[in-house]
């Protein structure tokens, strides 16, 4: 999944704000675009990251 493996929604987009990313819009599903107007680059996260650990369990990052 890349460097932020294991880490929450919230930590991700806070990370992102300091790096100056503001959000752009919603793609799809429950993925987001945010835009570096200073770097004029976009990146894509998912909203909820969700992984089937064993049958009919969940874990949420």
């Amino acid at each position: 999944m890349g460097r932020l493996a294991g880490l929450s929604y919230i930590q991700i987009i806070k990370i992102l704000k300091t790096f100056g990313f503001v959000f752009h819009r919603q793609a799809v599903g429950s993925h987001e675009i945010w835009f570096n107007p200073e770097t004029n680059r976009y990146t894509t996260i998912p909203k909820i990251i969700l992984m089937i650990c064993q049958k009919e369990h969940y874990v949420q990052f």
